[in-house]
This record gives C-alpha cells, sequence and structure tokens, in this order.
C-alpha cells in the first residue's frame, strides 16, 4: 500500500498505483483505506463504476468513514445517480458525520436543481471555516461565471483568494486564482488571463497550478510561454498519467489551434482518449472534459469535420455549458466554457502503514486530504506527510 501511496502522491503513475493496490488486497483485504483510495485512482481516471465499487466496499470495512461518504456521493453526482449522492450526503449526517466534502456535494446537488437559495445554506455553512471558505467561495464563482455573471465571478475569486492566504494556505489561494485566469482565457479575456495566471505561479507554481497556467496561456495566445511550462511539466512529471494524458495533450492541441492547425490538435489529442472524462485533482472542485471541449473546438475549425464528426452528447452532470452574457451589463461576450458539475473533490486516505527510510514523506502533492476521522488515519485536506 506504501508503495501504491508513492506512485499516486509522487510520481503521479495512476495505472502503477491502481495494480499495487489490487495485490495489496491479497495480504490485507479488509484493509477500508486502501479500497478507499484505490476509488480515488478510478475517480482521476475517469472509471466511476469502479470507483463507486471500491469505495462502497470501503464503508463496508468502515462505516464510520465521512471520507468515503463524501468521494461516493461525487461518485454519484459523476454517474448522474442523483437520489443515490443524496441518500449518500444523508445517511453520513444522519450519523453525525460532517465534512466539506458533504457540503460540497450537496452544493453541486443544489447546483443541478437550480436551487440557488440551497447553494447559499452551503456557502453559509462555510463561512470562516479553516480550508471550506475559500474553496466554497470559488465554487460560488465558478456558478456566477456560468450564470454569465463575469463581475460577481470575479470578486468571489478574489475573496476566495484572500480568505486563503488570511489563512496561511497559499497552494488554495494559487488553486483559486488560477481557476480565474483560466475562467478568464474562456471568456477572452486575454490581458485578464496572462495576468491571473502569472499571480498564480508567483503564490505557488505546483504542478496543478502550472499546468492550468499553461492550459490559460495557450488559450490566452501567449503560446510560447504556455509552451515552455508544458515542457517543463513534461520533463519533471514524466511518468504522471494526467500531466501525459490530459493536461499535455489539451495545452499543446490548444497552441496548435492558435496556430491555425486543428488537425494538428485533434491527432495531439488522441493521447487523452483514455482519461478525458477523469478528475484531475486540481479541476475535481470546478470541473474537467478539457481536453474534449478542445478536441470539440478543432472539429469546428477543421474543413469539412463538423459535418463528418459528430460531438458526443455529454451526461446532464458533466455538460460543457455555455452562457451569453445577457444578464451581466457590460461583461464579454464568453466563449463555450467547460464546466464539469458536480465537481467536488475527493480525498485520499493516508496509508496506515507508513515508514520512511528518509525519515519523512514528502510535503506537496497534488491531493487534497481528508480531516482526521475517528478511528482513522485520514488527514487534513493540506495535510504534511510524516513517518
Amino acid at each position: 500500500e506504501i508503495s501504491a501511496f508513492y506512485y499516486f502522491t509522487i510520481t503521479g503513475d495512476l495505472e502503477q498505483a491502481s495494480q499495487i493496490y489490487q495485490l495489496s488486497f491479497q495480504s490485507y483485504p479488509r484493509d477500508s483505506a486502501a479500497h478507499l483510495n484505490l476509488g480515488v485512482n478510478y475517480i482521476v481516471m475517469g472509471q466511476f463504476e469502479k470507483a463507486a465499487a471500491e469505495t462502497r466496499e470501503s464503508l463496508q470495512l468502515d462505516s464510520n468513514s465521512v471520507t468515503a461518504y463524501g468521494n461516493l456521493g461525487n461518485i454519484y453526482l459523476a454517474l448522474n445517480r442523483f437520489d443515490e449522492a443524496k441518500a449518500t450526503v444523508e445517511q453520513a449526517l444522519a450519523r453525525n458525520l460532517d465534512s466539506v466534502d458533504l457540503h460540497q456535494d450537496l452544493y453541486a446537488l443544489a447546483f443541478l436543481q437550480g436551487d440557488a437559495k440551497a447553494m447559499e445554506q452551503q456557502v453559509a455553512w462555510a463561512a470562516g471555516r479553516l480550508g471550506k471558505e475559500d474553496l466554497l467561495l470559488s465554487l460560488q464563482s465558478d456558478t456566477e461565471a456560468y450564470a454569465g455573471h463575469v463581475e460577481k465571478a470575479r470578486g468571489l475569486s478574489h475573496r476566495a483568494v484572500e480568505v486563503a492566504k488570511h489563512f496561511g494556505l497559499k497552494e488554495p489561494a494559487a488553486d483559486w486564482e488560477a481557476n480565474a485566469a483560466l475562467r478568464e482565457a474562456l471568456f477572452g479575456n486575454a490581458a485578464q488571463a496572462r495576468q491571473r495566471a502569472a499571480a498564480a505561479l508567483a503564490i505557488a507554481p505546483g504542478k496543478d497550478v502550472q499546468a492550468v497556467a499553461a492550459l490559460t496561456l495557450a488559450i490566452a495566445g501567449d503560446a510560447a510561454r504556455a509552451r515552455a511550462l508544458a515542457d517543463d511539466l513534461a520533463k519533471r512529471f514524466s511518468a504522471d498519467t494526467m500531466v501525459k494524458s490530459h493536461w499535455l495533450p489539451a495545452i499543446r492541441a490548444e497552441i496548435e489551434l492558435k496556430n491555425g492547425d486543428p488537425r494538428q490538435a485533434i491527432e495531439l489529442l488522441q493521447a487523452a482518449a483514455t482519461y478525458e472524462l477523469g478528475q484531475p485533482m486540481f479541476f475535481i472542485d470546478r470541473g474537467c472534459l478539457i481536453p474534449a471541449y478542445v478536441r470539440g473546438q478543432a472539429y469546428l475549425r477543421a474543413p469539412g469535420q463538423r459535418r463528418r464528426r459528430r460531438i458526443p452528447e455529454i451526461p446532464r452532470s458533466s455538460r460543457v455549458g455555455v452562457e451569453l452574457c445577457h444578464s451581466a451589463p457590460g461583461a464579454s461576450r464568453p466563449r463555450l466554457a467547460p464546466t464539469r458539475w458536480p465537481a467536488t473533490r475527493p480525498r485520499l486516505a493516508l496509508p496506515t502503514r507508513i515508514s520512511s527510510p528518509c525519515g519523512k514523506m514528502p510535503t506537496r502533492t497534488s491531493l487534497r486530504f481528508a480531516k482526521p476521522e475517528r478511528n482513522t488515519r485520514s488527514w487534513n485536506r493540506r495535510a504534511k506527510l510524516s513517518h
């Protein structure tokens, strides 16, 4: 299990991590954390039925795992099984379990049902709570952007960044800034997109933020800087599944679109086909389907491709949304903005058998760890790993 955790958190090799988790069940069949973590692996790869099976198994072994309840709610939302998602959250609350994961699930359900009051209730719940308020504010900013309320979205993103900074959470602050940067690029506001991407990298230039910044700059027309960031990612994270098969194809394809070569963009995106329905760790709070979006743009621009290739229908919970800003005076008209809802962040449990020959495990990963639970070894979403 320790090896699997290493592959997930350090190298990002999800296939290798999955294989090791499966082998570990032969020796530790009742390890609830291993089943939970394999479920997270499958979420990131977009294999939601497998994720549901592993997460349910984790709950069978540990019925008080709020982490497992939150992840399972997220999985059911991704599968369009909204009644089961709601029932899962209600079961957790009935057991007096509570976490930000459950409230993100409830926020997503409210969004899908068009229930603004229920969304506000979840934002109110998070107010003043460390590591929660900033996250819900960023979700709320995406909701406003989806409705074309650009200025409201900017204000909420700014608040999310400032709240995170206030609590000393530099990495989440960079996440929310990068998210806002990408949104500006999708709305066609290139100058603001470049400015916010630079701001995100200045706060905390981690892997996820760098990937989103590169994509933002590619969309905003700064091909040289986007290519430099992408090449650096490829060099430093050569074994990372989502870097190789999600981020880099999308970034490089977007650069080719800007160069006027949609056919080359389509070719590059073939590498993303296996994992494009997955949920990269950065985007689990806000959305993904980036490769599918870029591919759709490429088909629309490639000569003859409109008639020969049909862009497949996307399920309601994963639909690429577009809102024309008629209700936002002075707002610019956006391009199609990839908005995947629901989009909650799954939690990964620490291995229960940890040792480190170096005395200390690395402190920065692309994961968000769970709050400590009763009788478990789950950790806070920004926890440091130690032996």
